[in-house]
């Protein structure tokens, strides 16, 4: 029989750890909360929260009204949190600092006239909830594809 090693950073990263925290201490709450969206990519926590009265919706129009809304950590689009203060709808942000950091950035990128060059899966939530802080983010599949774009550029100024 093979022997089996837990490695010792085995379990959930620093952003995955936090949004569970919160998610769970909601849950103890008994406060009505959903999650837009799965707040991590595990079915077994997700679960857990479900059976604790944490619901998940996949958009704003399914939350129960008097509901608060739980952010994923994989954060949300700006239009999301947009639509959620024009409610008044009370929301936890469960974001990984780390991807709330990203959005900062692009959106000071956006502030200063910059274009944001994203490498990542499209239609993953993170890279498009952190594309949707400038309206000038250009989102790469890969650095490949990024290359052909700056070598079709005219100039390397306009990206400045």
């Amino acid at each position: 029989m093979r022997k089996v090693l837990l490695a010792k950073s085995a379990g959930f990263c620093f952003g995955v750890r936090r949004a569970v925290k919160l998610a769970q201490e909601i849950a103890e709450s008994g406060a009505p909360y959903v999650m837009l969206g799965p707040v991590i990519h595990n079915d077994h926590v997700i679960a857990q929260l479900a059976a604790q009265g944490v619901g998940c919706v996949s958009s704003l129009e399914e939350v129960p009204p008097g509901c608060g809304v739980i952010i994923r950590s994989h954060g949300e689009r700006k239009e999301v949190f947009d639509r959620l203060e024009q409610l008044g709808s009370v929301c936890v942000n469960a974001t990984c600092p780390n991807v709330l950091r990203i959005q900062q950035l692009v959106a000071q990128a956006d502030r200063e006239g910059r274009i944001p060059l994203i490498i990542g899966e499209p239609r993953h939530p993170e890279v498009m909830g952190v594309a949707s802080w400038s309206d000038r983010s250009v989102i790469f599949p890969g650095p490949e594809e990024l290359e052909k774009w700056l070598l079709q550029k005219p100039s390397r100024q306009s990206l400045s």
